[in-house]
């Protein structure tokens, strides 16, 4: 048993419908609801309304013309015939050859040529009603529309994933762990660093400013006195920064 036709299958099928067709009027129309077809699974603005406006008229064109109820010949009745949405019991839209070897077994009049009325029953005990139609029209895609979209959604996502896992494997992407740790790792030796650069500053701090007051005549034998308290402020206040920053990068590796 054969798959369903796919969507592209079904648009190639239309084109050569079109490329058979006698009536130039009736080509015509086909080709202009084909390419608004076709803009409408692409997702074009306005397409969808096109789309319609199209069916309409093409629609109207073959039941003025179809009004008759004669169709010529046998070749002629087949490609009206793949028109009337008819599907066979493998799923797949009925062919303008599939319909003429059914019409061919009918009675044709010498003069008129095959009845549309006797085709469309040949037709219905072959196939069952058409399938494809709604009150007599050959109804709007939409559901042929909205599967390729989600089909070309889910493509995009699929091609999204595969190109981030490849630029993971290049070694363009690191692991959360990974970051995470060097992170850890930097925030560590920074506060290491800071905490040593504190005895260091306030000692200068304590040099520079007793050399200063031993200039203005001031007594400053006992300044170091103040180094404990110094060196506790400097800690508090890194303590202090180390949180902020902390907090502010919503992580706890600083402290």
């Amino acid at each position: 048993m054969s798959e369903p036709q796919t969507i592209q299958q079904q648009l190639e099928a239309e084109q050569q419908l079109i490329n058979t067709l006698t009536d130039t009027t009736e080509a015509a129309l086909r080709g202009n609801a084909l390419k608004c077809k076709v803009a409408a699974l692409k997702g074009e603005p306005n397409a969808a309304k096109a789309l319609i406006e199209a069916q309409k008229a093409l629609d109207a064109y073959l039941a003025q013309r179809d009004s008759e109820g004669w169709l010529r010949s046998a070749p002629e009745a087949g490609r009206w015939l793949a028109t009337q949405g008819y599907i066979s019991s493998r799923g797949n839209a009925i062919t303008a050859d599939v319909a003429r070897k059914v019409v061919e077994t009918l009675k044709k009049d010498p003069k008129k040529g095959y009845s549309q009325k006797l085709v469309v029953q040949a037709a219905d005990m072959k196939w069952g009603k058409p399938g494809g139609r709604i009150d007599g029209k050959v109804p709007i895609i939409q559901e042929e529309i909205d599967k390729a979209r989600e089909q070309a959604r889910i493509a995009k996502e699929t091609a999204d994933k595969l190109a981030f896992a490849n630029d993971i494997a290049r070694g363009n992407y690191l692991p959360k762990n990974e970051v995470e740790q060097m992170i850890a790792a930097s925030c560590a030796f920074l506060k290491q660093d800071l905490s040593n650069f504190g005895p260091y500053i306030v000692d200068q701090m304590i040099e520079l400013t007793g050399k200063y007051l031993k200039s203005q005549g001031i007594d400053a034998e006992n300044i170091t006195a103040i180094t404990p308290d110094l060196l506790d402020m400097y800690d508090n206040r890194l303590e202090r920064w180390l949180n902020r920053y902390a907090e502010a990068t919503g992580g706890d590796n600083a402290n």
